[in-house]
C-alpha cells in the first residue's frame, strides 16, 4: 500500500471517533432459530402491517405464509449484540490500516482502551493476527509536534533502540502533520505489558529484583545515548531539532508552572541552576529528556513480563545533555516508587550509575565516546532534576503533591550540601537562598 493510499485512508480518521470497547462482529452462530421467541428482531425483517393477527380471519393464508416465513428466516439479534457493540466506521478504517500495514487481510480490532498518560492521548489497540492478540497504540496527533516525534521514534527504531515503530508512516522533512491520530507498533508495543509501575508493585517483597530492573533500564539508557548521538545528522536531515537541555525550559514547564510562579519573578533561581549546569564536566549526548517511568514499557515474554527487557517511549522532550541527566531523572522516579513498594529499599545511584559508565565505554570506545566518572556531574544533576521534580503541575491530590515534595526536597538538601565543597557554593548558596523564598509557604518542608 502506497502513501496515497494510506493517507487516504487515515486522514478520514478522527481520534475522538475510535471508541473504546470489546468489538464484535454479527455472526451466523448469532442468529438462531432457537430464539424465535425474542422480541429483539429486527423490524425491518418483519414488515409486516401492523394490524397482522395470527388469529385474524380476514388475513388469507397467503398473508399469514409469507410473516412465519419471514419470522423463520430473520435474524435474531441476541441481547448482548446491540448497536454498540458493532465496530464504528472510524475502528473498521483503522482496521484496514492495519491490515495493509501488516500484509494480513485477517486482522481484526478486537478491543480498545485508553492508557493513562500524562503528556498525551493515547489508546491501546488490540487485534488479533495469526491467532495471537497483539496491539498497536494510536496517539492524538499534534500539527506541529508529532512530525517531529515520529520522525524521532524512526531513526531511534532503525538504529535498534527498544521503542516504537511508527505505522503507515515515512519519515518526511519539515512541513506538518496532517492527519488527527498517529499510530506506533513493532514488537516493544506489540508485546508491552503492564505500566512498569505495576512491575515494580509485583516485587514489593524482593527490593534486589527491583534493582535488577533498575540496572537493565540503565544499561539502555547507554546504549540508546551512543547510538542516538551517532545518528545526530540523521534527525538534522528530518528537521528534528535537538535542543541543548536548559534549566530555563525545565522550570517553567515543571516547577514553575505547578506552583503558578511567573519566569520575572524567579530570575535568580534561573540564572543559578544555569550557572551550576555549566560547570558540567562530560559532553552532552542525545537524550530522551524525560524518562520517568510511565515512558518505560514492561515486555511480556510467553505472557509474563520480564525483569530485563524493557522499551522507551514518548521522544517529544529529545535533547542534547549530560549522560547524567537521563539516569538522574530516571533513577529519582525508581527510588521514589521502589520505596513506595518497600521502604527497606536501600540500593544507591552510585551503584547504578557504574553499569551505565560501563555499558557506555564499553559501547562507545570505537566511536571516541568516554564517560568519565564524576561526583561533580552526578551531584549536579540530582540537584537540577530533584528542583524540576519539586512539583508537578498535573499533580492535583494534597497529600501526593506533598509527598513528592518532600521526597525530592530532602535529596536536593543533601545535594546542594556535598556540592559546596566541590567549587559550586556560590550557586548552590544561591539556589538554597532562592528556593527558601519561592517555598517559604510550604510548612511541610524544612527550609
Amino acid at each position: 500500500m502506497n502513501d496515497n493510499n494510506y493517507n487516504k485512508i487515515i486522514e478520514t480518521i478522527k481520534y475522538e471517533n475510535i471508541e473504546h470497547g470489546n468489538y464484535r462482529s454479527p455472526q451466523a452462530s448469532f442468529f438462531s432459530n432457537s430464539s424465535l421467541d425474542s422480541p429483539r428482531i429486527k423490524s425491518s425483517f418483519l414488515s409486516t402491517p401492523k394490524s397482522f393477527s395470527w388469529d385474524n380471519q380476514e388475513d388469507d393464508e397467503q398473508t399469514k405464509q409469507e410473516y412465519l416465513t419471514r419470522k423463520l428466516t430473520a435474524p435474531i439479534i441476541p441481547d448482548f449484540l446491540d448497536k454498540k457493540s458493532l465496530k464504528p466506521e472510524s475502528v473498521l478504517q483503522l482496521e484496514q490500516v492495519l491490515q495493509k500495514a501488516y500484509g494480513d487481510t485477517n486482522i481484526r480490532i478486537t478491543s480498545i482502551k485508553d492508557m493513562p498518560t500524562t503528556r498525551k492521548q493515547l489508546k491501546r489497540i488490540y487485534f488479533l493476527k495469526d491467532f495471537r492478540i497483539s496491539q498497536v497504540w494510536v496517539f492524538k496527533a499534534d500539527p506541529k509536534e508529532t512530525i517531529k516525534e515520529l520522525n524521532a521514534y524512526y531513526i531511534a527504531y532503525k538504529h535498534g533502540v527498544p521503542t516504537g515503530k511508527p505505522i503507515a508512516y515515512e519519515p518526511q522533512k519539515n512541513g506538518t502533520y496532517g492527519f488527527d491520530i498517529a499510530i506506533l507498533g513493532g514488537a516493544i508495543v506489540g508485546h508491552a505489558g503492564n505500566p512498569y509501575d505495576q512491575l515494580v508493585r509485583m516485587m514489593d517483597q524482593t527490593p534486589d529484583l527491583i534493582f535488577e530492573t533498575a540496572k537493565s533500564i540503565s544499561k539502555i539508557i547507554a546504549d540508546y545515548h551512543i547510538k542516538l548521538t551517532l545518528a545526530k545528522n540523521e534527525f538534522e536531515e528530518y528537521d528534528v531539532q535537538i535542543p541543548q537541555a536548559s534549566p530555563r525550559k525545565e522550570l517553567n514547564n515543571r516547577l514553575f508552572a505547578a506552583l503558578k510562579i511567573d519566569e520575572s519573578k524567579a530570575s535568580n533561581l534561573i540564572k543559578s541552576c544555569e550557572n551550576l549546569y555549566s560547570k558540567l564536566n562530560n559532553e552532552s549526548v542525545v537524550s530522551h529528556g524525560d524518562i520517568h517511568t510511565q515512558n518505560i514499557v514492561t515486555n511480556e515474554v510467553d505472557h509474563a513480563p520480564s525483569i530485563k527487557d524493557f522499551g522507551i517511549i514518548d521522544w517529544g522532550e529529545i535533547m542534547l545533555d549530560n549522560g547524567f541527566g537521563d539516569l538522574q531523572d530516571f533513577w529519582l522516579h525508581h527510588l521514589r516508587l521502589a520505596k513506595k513498594a518497600n521502604n527497606n529499599y536501600k540500593f544507591s545511584f552510585d551503584e547504578l550509575k557504574q553499569i551505565y559508565i560501563n555499558v557506555f565505554n564499553q559501547k562507545g570506545r570505537n566511536h571516541n565516546f568516554q564517560f568519565v566518572d564524576s561526583q561533580k556531574d552526578e551531584l549536579i544533576q540530582s540537584t537540577l532534576w530533584n528542583i524540576y521534580e519539586l512539583y508537578d503541575p498535573v499533580r492535583t491530590n494534597k497529600n501526593e503533591i506533598e509527598e513528592k515534595a518532600t521526597f525530592h526536597f530532602k535529596i536536593l538538601q543533601d545535594s546542594l550540601e556535598k556540592l559546596k565543597y566541590l567549587s559550586c557554593r556560590n550557586q548552590t548558596n544561591s539556589i538554597q537562598r532562592e528556593l527558601r523564598t519561592i517555598l517559604k509557604d510550604k510548612e511541610y518542608l524544612s527550609l
